[in-house]
Order: structure tokens, then sequence, then C-alpha cells
């Protein structure tokens, strides 16, 4: 074989060489490419995963204060009844009950006595 033949197979198995080398590198990228979307998906479902569970215990507190202000509430409204009940059942109603405790601070301010009128 000449010198000119030589050097052309020479360059022919560097070009196989090349392509193969282009090859592996290709598939290693794609690889790459692969794994850092897996990883992406696996922290975005991490992150969503996250963001749900406090949601959700940001409803469990919220339904938990809301249930607390609901009984507070009905407990207030059971006493405002009570009272009311029993105002009426005095003989007189709240507007009547606020003219006789102005007329016993008079009476206690003025004489330190209080008269009882009927």
């Amino acid at each position: 074989m000449n010198n000119a033949q030589q050097e052309i197979k020479n360059l022919e198995e560097k070009v196989v060489e090349l392509e193969r080398t282009l090859r592996l590198n290709t598939e290693d990228y794609h690889r790459s490419v692969d794994s850092l979307k897996e990883d992406l998906d696996v922290k975005m479902q991490l992150k969503d995963h996250t963001i749900d569970m406090g949601i959700d215990e940001a409803k469990k507190e919220s339904l938990k204060s809301l249930t607390e202000v609901q009984t507070k509430n009905e407990v207030l409204i059971k006493e405002n009844e009570i009272l009311t009940k029993s105002f009426e059942n005095m003989g007189f109603d709240i507007k009547d009950m606020k003219g006789i405790l102005n007329k016993l601070v008079d009476g206690v301010i003025s004489k330190n006595q209080i008269k009882v009128i009927k």
C-alpha cells in the first residue's frame, strides 16, 4: 500500500472512531437530560405535596378556630336569651333596667341612701 492509501485508511478509521465517540456522547447527553427531567419531576411532586400539606394544616387550624368561635357565639346567644327572659320574668325589660340602674346610682351618689319607690 502506498502512503496515500494508508493515510486514507487512517482517516477513515479516525472518522469511524469520531462517529462512535459522537454517538456515545449523544447517548450520555440524552441520559443526562432524562435524569435531570426525572429529578425535576420528583422535586416538583415533593414541592406540590409539601404545599398541599401546608394547605391542609391551615384548613384544619381555620376550621378549629371557626368551630371555637361558633361554639362561643352559640353560648353567648343562649346566655343573652336567658338573661332577656329573666328580665322579662321580673316584670320589666332591658330598657327599664337602664332607668332603674340610673335611679339607683343617683340615689347612692346623692345621699348614700337608696329609696325604693313602688
